[in-house]
């Protein structure tokens, strides 16, 4: 990640580079939107052609599965923000509107440069995690291969190959073939999540410089003002990627049961490949604890916010700026979250619940035998 670059515009860089957010004079970002819709339906398939082409056993049938369901998963959020561009753009440009009305106010700029920090270092290490798996599982795949002297190559995806692998050339050039799906796969995901954490670590921001004005300064209409335009951002985001937020939680509880139930099964055969499937489980587990973290965050900052409300001297306050203030306390008496519908939170209870799901899919399915 660069120096000195805000986390707007290396959220607006993220996802230019996976060809979202087009403007006009930029007629060649849409070859590369139109690339990675075309990979993320040829990956699709390929997979399907996998199925139905050979006689897989149950292990691989399950596993492929839990890859079909991880390319619905992560089509759909690529669908998702490219049907809203224009809103996401809006959004980032509003939130980059009140980190320069804060920045104007040097008593509290050290609360978004620390938030920027830990932003920035998460961001960091969580794509890395992500977008370094096809060269790992490359690598890991072509020792195991090599190693065992395997006739049946270990493949990163269960996908089709058009051509025979028993030879040198044809099997490099296979491997690398399968390759390119998940590091398309990877960067759609990574620049979608760096957006998610930035919407996340500056509402939360903007909520503590909300905490510390009221409880150090005398409320004004500013803070009021401030607050509203959260309300509505926060809004916002649930409207536009809640649904598909819930999708992923339910896809996220299936994910990992198809992983681990191969695993399983490949433990017991001594097969080398399984430490591949260990780091795809991590991987399927940490869709859910992104959202899930991202959406306690705010929670857990927005009930800070009505605390907030009741440590100033309100009583002393003008009577037209007391009701804003009693107002403000009726508004967040209930905390803002990530939500669908406002029946589903986003928090760590429902990563909770997602464990459990997969903790029971999981012990179910490793009754089949194979």
């Amino acid at each position: 990640v660069p120096k000195n670059i805000s986390p707007t515009t290396l959220s607006y860089k993220s996802l230019r580079f996976v060809g979202l957010l087009n403007q006009e004079g930029r007629p060649w970002s849409y070859l590369i939107t139109a690339y990675h819709f075309i990979i993320m339906k040829l990956l699709v398939v390929t997979i399907v052609l996998q199925l139905f082409w050979t006689t897989p056993d149950l292990p691989d049938f399950i596993q492929a599965l839990s890859w079909i369901t991880i390319c619905s998963h992560v089509y759909s959020k690529l669908v998702n923000m490219f049907c809203h561009q224009t809103e996401v753009r809006q959004m980032l440009d509003r939130i980059e509107e009140i980190r320069n009305e804060i920045y104007q106010d040097y008593k509290y700029q050290h609360i978004l440069i620390d938030s920027d920090g830990l932003l920035i270092k998460l961001i960091e290490y969580y794509c890395t995690f992500f977008v370094s798996y096809p060269v790992i599982s490359l690598a890991m795949n072509l020792v195991v291969d090599y190693v065992t002297g395997s006739e049946e190559p270990h493949l990163i995806l269960p996908v089709w190959m058009p051509w025979n692998m028993k030879e040198f050339w044809p099997y490099l050039g296979g491997m690398l073939y399968v390759t390119i799906f998940p590091i398309t796969t990877t960067f759609i995901y990574a620049a979608i999540c760096i957006f998610q954490f930035t919407f996340t670590f500056q509402i939360s921001a903007f909520v503590k410089v909300l905490q510390a004005k009221l409880e150090g300064d005398r409320p004004n209409n500013q803070v009021y003002r401030q607050h509203a335009e959260i309300i509505r951002l926060l809004q916002q985001y649930n409207d536009l990627f809640s649904g598909q937020l819930y999708f992923e939680i339910l896809a996220s509880s299936v994910q990992p049961c198809g992983f681990g139930y191969t695993l399983i099964k490949i433990i017991k055969r001594n097969d080398p490949g399984a430490f591949d499937l260990i780091y795809k489980i991590l991987l399927a587990l940490s869709a859910p604890l992104t959202v899930c973290a991202c959406g306690q965050v705010i929670r857990t900052q927005f009930e800070k916010l009505h605390t907030s409300t009741y440590m100033g001297k309100w009583y002393e306050e003008k009577p037209s700026i007391r009701m804003d203030l009693v107002m403000m306390m009726k508004i967040t008496a209930i905390p803002k979250s990530l939500s669908f519908r406002r029946y589903v939170i986003f928090d760590f209870v429902c990563y909770a619940s997602v464990l459990q799901g997969v903790y029971s899919y999981l012990m179910m399915i490793s009754q089949f035998d194979l």
